[in-house]
């Protein structure tokens, strides 16, 4: 995948490469070119604002300062902000809170929210800035260069998006002329494309530099917690470990999801097909969730059909799969039963995950596979996600030709993944370009 040499430069200035000045100054300088948006810079240490205003002037544009999380929600009630960076280092406001509250605002919901931490607070803060709507981290000490030309792409990406939609306003007066009305309207699709792609490919090219050092946290984190190099850690050190590794693969998980949606939304995502046992497949999510079952308390039983071989992706099967048990494990209470079952149903199988759950409404149903979706009793019990998982099930079974359904009452729910026994169509991928 090849990214815009704007997305290049800050990665490699991030990475500790420095890319030539020619690149990172055209980055800063078309920020300059395109009319100035609002930066909202949020941190209750002047000498802070002070540091990160100068930063940001050779930009050019409108920087509002604030020192407190008060002052930044009045702000983001009053105006639209093409990007916010929060200081979240102690003793610092709760940036957490504040990113909370943005994402619940219609108008800002996908306003970018850069981060700013240090290197030994930042596993935990990514695990959790991350969940509540970050798009980026920024460490201390900061690289000048690095966050001008992180914060000049998304005012860039937002300038676009105004521009957007300042031209679809234009295209309804043009409408009365047929011919110019469809000709404005295939550019402005042309356009829209562009602007999907280029966020789509940010997000990959982010997910990717992310998961890299992760994985590297976590072989590190393995090694320590087996007492190599060195001597056993002790008990203490053992539950630090253990938390560190734990949230460590929660964050690659997230990354991992959101590299899968920007793949799926590029067009890129492909499946690797092949003859599929589902019994395997339901026996490896069988042993996976069992230690996660019996620390909840709950049954799992397993009723399954005969002859469940079928042409597909193994892993991603396997991936959704162990997706919908793992939600249901979330939201069933101690003493509940999980149920995998199959069925044939004419040239398809259907695979089932119900639980004792209590259940869906009804007006949340339709919303449950779209991306960043989150039903009111994960949100009221607190369950940590994305609001990803779902989503990502949803285009796995449709890559493969099928359909999801729910199901779901008071008593409990019912997931339901139909898949084709002869596997995924020859061009899977214009399925859901088609929806």
């Amino acid at each position: 995948m090849t990214l815009p040499r704007q997305y290049r430069a800050v990665s490699q200035q991030v990475d500790g490469q420095a890319p030539g000045r020619t690149s990172l100054e055209s980055v800063v300088e078309s920020s300059r070119r395109r009319s100035a948006v609002s930066v909202l810079v949020v941190a209750d240490d002047p000498s802070e604002r002070l540091s990160l205003r100068s930063i940001l002037a050779p930009l050019g544009h409108t920087i509002v300062e604030v020192g407190s999380g008060l002052e930044a929600r009045r702000c983001v009630s009053r105006q639209d902000f093409a990007v916010i960076l929060v200081d979240i280092r102690p003793p610092n406001l709760d940036g957490f809170e504040l990113a909370a509250f943005i994402r619940s605002r219609a108008e800002s919901e996908l306003t970018p929210i850069i981060f700013v931490s240090t290197i030994d607070r930042a596993g935990h803060e990514m695990a959790v800035g991350y969940e509540m709507g970050a798009v980026d981290f920024v460490l201390v000490p900061i690289v000048p260069a690095a966050l001008r030309a992180k914060v000049a792409l998304f005012a860039d990406l937002y300038a676009k998006s105004q521009e957007l939609v300042a031209q679809a306003l234009q295209l309804a007066a043009a409408a009365a002329n047929s011919a110019d009305a469809l000709a404005f309207q295939l550019q402005m699709l042309d356009r829209m494309e562009q602007l999907g792609r280029a966020q789509s490919d940010f997000v990959s090219k982010i997910s990717h530099e992310l998961r890299s050092p992760l994985a590297s946290v976590i072989g590190y984190v393995e090694l320590l917690i087996d007492g190599q190099p060195g001597a056993e850690p002790s008990r203490e050190q053992h539950r630090m470990l253990s938390i560190i590794e734990r949230n460590s693969r929660r964050l690659l998980a997230l990354i991992e999801d959101l590299l899968t949606m920007s793949r799926v939304e590029a067009g890129t995502f492909e499946l690797e097909v092949g003859p599929v046992d589902l019994y395997d497949v339901i026996d490896r999510v069988r042993d996976t969730t069992s230690p996660a079952m019996t620390k909840a308390g709950l049954e799992l039983v397993v009723d399954l059909g005969s002859d469940l071989k079928i042409t597909g992706d193994r892993d991603q099967l396997e991936r959704a799969l162990l997706n919908l048990v793992s939600n249901s494990v979330k939201f069933t209470t101690a003493g509940g039963v999980i149920e995998i079952a199959t069925r044939t149903e004419g040239d398809d199988i259907a695979v089932s995950v119900s639980d004792t759950g209590s259940g869906i409404p009804l007006d949340e149903q339709e919303q449950l596979f779209t991306r960043f979706f989150r039903a009111t009793r994960s949100k009221e019990q607190q369950v940590p996600g994305t609001g990803l998982g779902l989503y990502i099930v949803k285009q796995i079974i449709e890559l493969h030709g099928g359909v999801m359904r729910v199901e779901s009452s008071p008593a409990g729910s019912a997931f339901i993944m139909l898949l084709p026994i002869c596997g995924p169509p020859a061009d899977p991928l214009a399925l859901i370009r088609s929806r």
